[in-house]
């Protein structure tokens, strides 16, 4: 397969992956994220009966290329819509950039929603739902907020 044919497959299976995540119910962000994510599982041609790989500089560069496409949809979205220009007072999700009247306080970190606190948490389900357990107990530092703007 020539490099031009292994960009297209990667591209035709993101576009796959994000109508299906789109279809699952997800918001544009969040479905593009899920989709970058299974660009960066692939290992070989997904749409050939024979083992085809394709290298992980392809693979990278791919993902390079939607992760700065998934970055201009954020800032479009977000950046901008408040009453401020100081944008450096203003609450975000470390993982998604979206900005937070409420969500998860994770020692310092900021997280809007359980997928992005899982891809905080590098994908260790236990241990976020031992931190998150724990919430309660005095001084604890991974807990559920909600705040009156999204101004810190």
């Amino acid at each position: 397969m020539t490099k031009k044919e292994q960009f297209k497959v990667l591209e035709t299976h993101y576009q796959g992956c994000l109508k299906y995540w789109l279809e699952q119910g997800e918001d544009a962000i969040v479905a593009m994220m899920y989709a970058l994510e299974d660009i960066k599982r692939i290992r070989s041609n997904p749409f050939s009966l024979k083992y085809e790989p394709i290298p992980p500089e392809i693979i990278q560069e791919v993902v390079g290329k939607y992760s700065k496409s998934i970055t201009k949809v954020i800032q479009s979205t977000y950046v901008g819509k408040l009453n401020s220009d100081d944008d450096d007072h203003i609450r975000r999700c470390v993982i998604c950039g979206k900005p937070m009247k409420e969500g998860y306080y994770l020692g310092g970190e900021y997280a809007c929603s359980d997928d992005c606190t899982l891809a905080l948490y590098n994908g260790d389900e236990k241990q976020m739902y031992i931190d998150l357990h724990h919430a309660d107990e005095d001084g604890g530092e991974c807990y559920w907020i909600a705040w009156e703007s999204y101004y810190l």
